[in-house]
């Protein structure tokens, strides 16, 4: 990722410790925190996931996302409630955040080991970079 940041003369907004915060928050959501280990009759109880899931419950239960005014605000009214929003919800508390992005046929929902925010302040993300990866044996097909 260093090359992107040279080429686009560009830093990012978080850093390191950011990002190590991220791997140690989808660990402990994933039931593998860094402090177990697999010592005999260990057990997790599972804490995180399940905090994860009941707040995600608690913030969409009664949820009404209102979409109007266009042709595009339809279609995207439409991909919106097609969405499980609730998971996708539970996955940001995860992981930190989540971005759900437009893409002209439905809704990307990028993760954060998948963008980089370069400007922001606490109302509005100004400058993003959304990373793609190919697997070159899938494009030969």
């Amino acid at each position: 990722m260093a090359d992107i940041y040279k080429i686009l003369g560009e830093k990012p907004k978080h850093y390191d410790a950011t990002e190590r915060m991220i791997e140690v928050c989808r660990r402990a959501y994933r039931d593998a925190p860094d402090w177990y280990t697999q010592e005999e009759g260990a057990r997790t109880l599972g804490f995180t996931s399940e905090v994860c899931s009941e707040l995600s419950r608690l913030t969409t239960m009664n949820i009404e996302i209102a979409i109007t005014g266009s042709a595009r605000a339809d279609w995207l009214k439409a991909v919106v409630n097609g969405l499980d929003l609730r998971r996708w919800v539970e996955y940001g508390l995860a992981e930190g955040n989540l971005i759900l992005k437009p893409n002209g046929t439905g809704i990307d929902k990028v993760l954060p080991d998948q963008f980089q925010i370069l400007d922001a302040d606490d109302a509005q993300i100004w400058k993003i970079v959304f990373f793609d990866w190919y697997d070159d044996e899938a494009n030969d097909q």
